[in-house]
């Protein structure tokens, strides 16, 4: 092996012989050195790399195979940077109303009437204890907020029967209705009306949703729920207790199947919706 690779070494010129297939035609030899197979195998890489360059790069072939990517101008390159900032912001938003799903979630669980009972007995616990403080002080406040306070001592009463008021005064402009899906009544209002608490309880959600919007959810003794929706503020945080008569929120326009300022209210009961204007000022019985 090593006596070949000596006599290739040794070798410094070829002879080629180029045979016709006609025999009539004489047989030709010619004589190269390696320098010139070395140049002829070079120049024919070349020739074969530049006819490929410009047919693959510079021409159509490239683009119709997908082998390369043209040059993007600077308006492209801004194009691609918004899309980018637009897809990071589309995924934020997507993270924010999956955890406000979940906390749909959570307090259609804490729908139970014997957490709000527990919570306002701990509330009157605390209140009892900080009568003797207050005894000798001056009665301070409005009439409406005292009134609330009377028709909630006679609920305490009353264990089995619970008090709802009108969320605002104004015009309804849809009535509660089960057959169309609407399960609750709307109040046609100016954007930023105060919303009162139709009846005491404990917010287990406070947060907005693509569909309604700025929407609280009350949990009311005796199995009750009220959902105030559309708003445009809420002054109402979740695991908060409200009073009768307190103003919770500010109404508005929020949530894509909104059509005009007004507030849609509901109330339920054990899971049945239940015609607000049928409870106004009522006491019901459990």
């Amino acid at each position: 092996m090593k006596l070949n690779l000596k006599k290739i070494k040794e070798l410094k010129t070829f002879s080629i012989l180029i045979i016709p297939d006609h025999s009539g035609i004489q047989t030709k030899q010619r004589k190269l050195n390696l320098g010139t197979i070395i140049a002829i195998i070079s120049a024919y890489s070349i020739c074969i790399f530049i006819i490929g360059f410009l047919l693959f790069d510079v021409g159509p072939f490239g683009r119709m195979l997908g082998l390369n990517n043209p040059n993007l101008s600077k308006e492209e390159i801004q194009q691609v940077e918004m899309l980018n900032k637009r897809l990071i912001y589309l995924s934020r938003e997507m993270m924010e109303l999956k955890s406000t799903n979940q906390k749909l979630k959570e307090a259609m669980y804490l729908g139970d009437s014997t957490l709000v009972d527990s919570l306002l007995n701990i509330k009157s616990k605390k209140t009892a204890d900080s009568v003797s403080t207050v005894k000798n002080k001056p009665i301070k406040g409005d009439l409406f907020f005292i009134l609330n306070k009377l028709l909630q001592g006679v609920d305490k009463k009353k264990n089995n029967q619970i008090f709802f008021e009108k969320p605002v005064d104004g015009f309804i402009s849809n009535k509660f209705d089960t057959e169309t899906g609407h399960f609750g009544i709307d109040y046609a209002l100016k954007t930023g009306t105060a919303i009162h608490a139709s009846t005491g309880g404990f917010v287990i959600f406070s947060d907005y949703t693509v569909k309604d919007g700025y929407m609280l959810i009350i949990n009311c003794p005796n199995n009750y729920i009220t959902i105030y929706k559309h708003c445009s503020i809420l002054l109402k945080r979740e695991r908060e207790t409200v009073s009768t008569g307190e103003i919770i929120a500010l109404s508005g326009n929020s949530g894509m199947i909104s059509t005009g300022p007004h507030l849609h209210f509901e109330i339920w009961k054990e899971g049945i919706p239940i015609d607000p204007l049928k409870v106004f000022l009522n006491y019901l019985k459990e």
